[in-house]
């Protein structure tokens, strides 16, 4: 039971420190994406992209935009 609460006194401790974190206003994200499928010899495979944003209201509050598309 010692340990149980040890554990839970650690955690909590640690915990604490994120509190004191900030958060960004803004994120910003852009990737690529490979999508190969392999069905019975015919392997057909795509590139494309992908992106978002968000826009944080508050440290627990956030909206986001997410896009993707095929290149061609």
């Amino acid at each position: 039971m010692r340990k149980y609460f040890a554990v839970v006194f650690f955690l909590s401790i640690v915990s604490l420190s994120t509190l004191a974190q900030s958060y960004p206003q803004m994120e910003i994200f852009g990737g690529y994406q490979y999508n190969r499928q392999d069905s019975g010899g015919f392997c057909p495979q795509s590139n494309g992209w992908n992106a978002s944003i968000t826009g944080n209201f508050s440290k627990f509050r956030g909206l986001t935009g997410d896009f993707g598309g095929l290149l061609l």
